[in-house]
């Protein structure tokens, strides 16, 4: 018992009285950043790097600071991987819920294998919508997905009916620019990590006419708009010169080509300020409503924001209502037509800030944070902030898969 709760067996209890102690404090607490100012009721003096960084938020892991001494029957913790078992006998076909990002890695083993993989689309008996469905599968296989993938696989073991959707691989195209993204590293290391094909696509690629002949997504790392339409300069800062197939960006001829792989049924998937490019460039009907309004108005330099998720919505199953956003200048959407824009995950009307600091949160509420755009046959999603942080905001990973 601590702090009057009790506690079950194996959780995990991090003291902080050890020599590590003020560093793991620092990991794990959450920050409550000071109204820092420049001057007396001028703007904000920004931090020297985020203003909220709590690792368990980040990382969708519950994390309860205790406050008064306690006993209990503890040991060293051995944190090992997880391995997933496999439970029923399947006889009607397997299921692996949505709601662990080990799932994905599950959902692309099992589809590079050759397997049939379908979703739910709605709830079926204990299964929430989004659940993996495998059928035709020897459980062997099952196993060894469980065992590497790291989540349980369930043998759907009585007749129950099942509205699904298949899933296949997809054509995955990633927007490297030739002005580094440190945003579309991470991007592609977590897409290694977690087995999902793709293919770089540099400028030249983009404004190739033709991208509806060779992918299905086509996604958009974090970047300033700037950086992304125009690209590398003649020369460096030194004035010494690019070769010249490393200068400029996408241009207008970039966003035009871009604009046509929607309209032929293609998915662009932007995030953060890079949502700004499809903004300016593909004219979704949808507005960043804080897009240059002044800081003393609206400040939030890198803080972990509640959400709250559709998780009927595709793009929201798995995921649970309540989610956490690394919001840093990022752009908060309104949409201009319900006919044409899904919001899936919205900023709440109350209390948004769970970790650092924001300014003039009544601009947030209740406002986008994740929608879903029709561009002709096609469609964008725009995330308004920055699911894979780092690599450390894991529960958020899914938003991007």
């Amino acid at each position: 018992v601590a702090d009057g709760v009790t506690w079950p067996a194996e959780t995990v209890v991090v003291r902080l009285a050890q020599p590590s102690g003020s560093f793991a404090k620092t990991l794990l607490e959450v920050q409550s950043y000071p109204d820092l100012r420049r001057w007396p009721d001028g703007p904000p003096l920004a931090p020297y790097d985020i203003a909220g960084h709590t690792l368990p938020l980040q990382m969708g892991v519950r994390s309860v600071q205790i406050e008064k001494a306690f006993e209990a029957e503890l040991r060293p913790a051995q944190i090992a991987p997880p391995v997933g078992v496999v439970r029923g006998e399947g006889r009607f076909g397997w299921a692996i819920p949505a709601s662990r990002n080990g799932s994905v890695r599950a959902l692309y083993q099992l589809l590079a294998g050759g397997a049939a993989v379908d979703r739910l689309t709605r709830r079926a008996g204990s299964y929430a919508p989004g659940t993996y469905v495998v059928r035709e599968v020897e459980r062997a296989v099952v196993e060894n997905v469980a065992r590497s993938s790291g989540v349980d696989v369930i043998g759907i073991d009585e007749p129950v009916h099942l509205s699904i959707v298949s899933q296949s691989l997809p054509r995955v195209g990633v927007y490297q620019s030739w002005k580094p993204s440190i945003d579309e590293g991470w991007l592609r290391w977590i897409f290694d990590d977690y087995g999902i094909p793709y293919e770089t696509l540099h400028n030249a690629d983009i404004r190739q006419a033709g991208l509806a002949d060779r992918f299905d997504v086509v996604l958009l790392p974090q970047q300033p708009v700037k950086d992304m339409v125009e690209g590398n300069l003649e020369k460096n800062e030194y004035q010494e010169p690019y070769p010249p197939e490393y200068v400029g960006g996408l241009g207008r001829l970039g966003g035009d080509a871009l604009a046509a792989f929607a309209e032929a049924g293609g998915t662009i998937v932007a995030l953060d300020s890079a949502c700004g490019f499809v903004l300016r460039h593909l004219h979704p009907p949808v507005r960043d409503v804080v897009e240059g309004v002044n800081e003393e108005e609206f400040y939030c330099p890198g803080s972990l924001l509640r959400v709250i998720v559709d998780s009927d919505h595709p793009l929201g199953w798995g995921m649970n209502r309540q989610e956490v956003a690394l919001f840093m200048k990022s752009p908060v959407f309104e949409g201009k037509d319900d006919d044409q824009v899904q919001i899936v995950a919205r900023y709440p009307e109350y209390e948004p800030n769970l970790s650092g600091w924001i300014l003039g949160e009544n601009k947030l509420a209740g406002k986008g944070a994740l929608v879903e755009v029709a561009l002709g046959a096609g469609r964008a999603v725009l995330i308004g902030f920055r699911p894979q942080f780092r690599a450390q905001a894991r529960g958020g990973y899914r938003f991007t898969s």
